[in-house]
């Protein structure tokens, strides 16, 4: 600065088809203004700003599409509030928004950042660029002054929301999501990628993603081994594009693997004692992050096929080859809640390959299952159906029952 002005620099914004657009100014908004040509100009100014007379130049310059916005010093946490809160009343909800930190003053940048973040999720704002026009990474010999292209940095916390619902809910909508944007994006017409850079494996990795993820919602697990199998590979294949391409997802790639890689078997739809152990581990999963629906829908199936691996395991999928388990376990346990001397003789008819009867552990765990799924099933429309809370435990005592079964 001289004599409280800022100095004039060439302030060079490269496009994304790689031209490069110049305007020689001391002030940043007037050089935004001649690179994204915007309908309305909203300048958020201190006190003291506004009496400046660089305040007085872009009124000039912009005329009638500005929109000046009086704002504090920032000296307080109530006041970076009140600024946070200006920001996003100024902005109407679906607007198309450049954002420009260039002159932003002490810890206002971050506020800013914290602003665009806020506005695209609630009055979904269409984010085109946020700039910094970098002064003091100028060329002194010529004089030009890059500007950066921060809004990969906004998208981050995008990509930070992802990570958190895959990690609470095994939820990778939005990484997929993500993925399959930055896929896209680098094969428009207007990407400074070259053909050999641009990526083949992103959008396979999206689909891989999206899949697994499905399939552990609905609680499928010979899809999720299958699946987690997909993705081992995929994982793989798009290493070198996620590292180059998608920084924010190369830091995930541990991760994921390290979550997802043991889930993987080469034949799911074989049931063995390695099928049942991966699939108590994905209940044991779904119970420690509350997703009790699914702990127990899965729990009642575990322990049909469990009682199937020894006495009919080749047609453990075969709904007639599980059907007379399935009744075979209910009148067992209705037997053995009426008492001892209700306990059921062996069925006969039932196409069952040996007539192995069933342990007391087996049958009440089976009641006790049965009871939690008509109590999540039926949404607790009935008289006094069962507390919430007291679900919730039960369910998460599931996958220890299950597991001293299984031995």
């Amino acid at each position: 600065m001289e004599e409280g002005r800022y100095m004039d620099v060439i302030y060079c914004w490269r496009r994304q088809n790689n031209e490069v657009s110049e305007y020689t100014t001391c002030l940043f908004p007037l050089a935004l203004c001649e690179f994204f040509k915007p309908e309305r100009l909203h300048l958020f100014v201190t006190a003291e700003a506004d009496r400046h007379s660089h305040c007085r130049e872009i009124e000039r310059a912009v005329g009638r599409r500005l929109n000046k916005v009086l704002i504090s010093d920032g000296n307080s946490e109530e006041q970076l509030w009140e600024i946070f809160q200006k920001v996003t009343d100024t902005v109407q909800a679906g607007s198309e928004v450049v954002f420009d930190i260039t002159h932003g003053f002490r810890s206002l940048p971050l506020v800013v950042f914290l602003a665009v973040a806020y506005l695209c999720q609630v009055k979904q704002i269409k984010l085109h660029r946020v700039v910094y026009g970098n002064f003091e990474a100028r060329d002194k010999e010529t004089n030009r002054a890059p500007v950066f292209d921060l809004t990969s940095f906004v998208v981050l916390l995008d990509w930070l929301t992802g990570v958190k619902t895959l990690r609470q809910r095994d939820d990778a909508e939005q990484l997929a999501d993500l993925l399959s944007s930055r896929h896209s994006s680098c094969w428009s017409n207007d990407s400074p990628l070259a053909e050999d850079i641009k990526p083949r494996q992103l959008e396979k990795l999206s689909g891989a993603l999206r899949k697994l993820s499905y399939a552990l919602q609905l609680s499928r697990p010979v899809e999720v081994m299958k699946q987690a199998g997909q993705l081992k590979k995929k994982l793989v294949e798009a290493r070198p594009e996620v590292e180059q391409l998608s920084k924010p997802f190369a830091v995930l790639l541990q991760d994921i693997e390290t979550e997802y890689n043991p889930y993987a078997l080469p034949q799911p739809s074989r049931l063995t004692k390695e099928n049942l152990s991966l699939q108590l581990a994905l209940i044991q999963r779904y119970a420690s992050r509350g997703l009790a629906m699914q702990a127990v829908s899965l729990a009642r199936e575990w322990l049909v096929s469990f009682v199937m691996l020894e006495q009919d395991p080749e047609h453990w999928l075969s709904i007639d080859g599980r059907r007379p388990v399935e009744s075979k376990l209910s009148s067992g346990a209705q037997k053995l809640q009426s008492g001892p001397e209700h306990m059921p003789q062996q069925p006969q008819g039932t196409g069952l390959k040996t007539e192995q009867p069933l342990s007391k552990e087996i049958l009440n765990a089976w009641g006790e299952i049965s009871q939690l799924r008509n109590d999540i099933d039926h949404c607790g429309l009935r008289e006094n159906p069962r507390p919430t809370g007291s679900i919730m435990k039960a369910v998460k005592r599931l996958p220890e029952k299950l597991q001293n079964l299984l031995g």
